[in-house]
């Protein structure tokens, strides 16, 4: 019996040492990525508005607006793994890779 709760003690113990450890990094995370998600409704309602006044298509407007929403949620993840500890370098590189063979 003895055995059972030193074992069940120590998991408990583990489980707290693993919520104090990475608590802060999992809130930090989440907090950015409702910043990210609220910051890219903001600049596609802005690019949507902005391009809506200079009279361009709408379809052209729409595209715009969801390009710019993506790519800002886009930077909130890769900037959210970052807090977990994730190396963000590798998927800067692809990015910028997939960039430069789409301009060529």
């Amino acid at each position: 019996m003895e055995a059972q709760i030193g074992t069940a003690q120590k998991g408990i113990n583990a489980l707290i040492e693993f919520f104090v450890n990475y608590s802060f990094q999992v809130i930090g995370a989440v907090i950015i990525l409702v910043v990210g998600v609220v910051l890219a409704k903001w600049i596609a309602a802005f690019v949507l508005k902005l391009t809506g006044n200079q009279k361009m298509d709408i379809a052209l407007s729409k595209f715009l607006a969801g390009a710019a929403k993506i790519l800002i949620l886009v930077f909130a993840v890769i900037v959210a793994l970052g807090k977990f500890g994730i190396t963000i370098a590798p998927f800067i590189a692809v990015i910028g890779a997939a960039l430069l063979v789409r301009l060529m």
